[in-house]
């Protein structure tokens, strides 16, 4: 009887400690789950900012001083979009998830700085300006194809990378 008692008391204890590590791995799931739900909705405001800012800088009048200030501003989004991805990779559980879009806009970034010296040093205003309308169409349709909310699942990811293709064509543009 003593036995079966000792042997009760213990698988009582141990599906207590189970419980309680169950609980605790559902608690840190969740917060994870709201960590990168938070992270990814300011990268999509951040993308959002970025085509607000392209197509301002489209419509802008043909004062090379005022398309020159739209672009430079472009240049500053596309490098806090850069940061931003950045920062989901070092704080989200799936970081390296978001690697290659950190390198599209990495390399876009780079690639842009070309095309605002140009502008600054008053070459050729209509490539620039033709060079910055693809931009917007592209961005657009790396928008389109964003998913609109963070998602645990693979089909997030795969969305996530199907946009990204729209960013890369911008990469081997000669933007110089």
């Amino acid at each position: 009887m003593v036995k079966h008692k000792k042997a009760a008391i213990l698988i009582f204890v141990f599906l207590v400690l189970i419980s309680i590590v169950i609980l605790i791995n559902n608690k840190t799931n969740r917060v994870n789950q709201e960590t990168n739900a938070k992270y990814y909705s300011g990268f999509m405001s951040n993308v959002m900012t970025l085509k607000k800012v392209v197509d301002q800088a489209v419509d802008t009048d043909s004062d090379p001083e005022s398309t020159a200030i739209a672009m430079f501003d472009v240049l500053s989004n596309i490098a806090f979009i850069h940061d931003r991805l950045n920062l989901m990779i070092n704080e989200t559980t799936h970081g390296n998830e978001y690697s290659s879009l950190k390198d599209q806009f990495l390399r876009l970034r780079y690639s842009y700085e070309s095309l605002v010296r140009s502008q600054l040093m008053k070459r050729d205003r209509s490539d620039s300006e033709e060079k910055l309308s693809f931009t917007q169409q592209q961005l657009q349709l790396f928008i389109n194809d964003l998913p609109k909310e963070y998602e645990n699942s693979k089909a997030f990811f795969i969305l996530l990378h199907k946009a990204e293709a729209h960013i890369k064509p911008l990469e081997y543009m000669n933007f110089s």
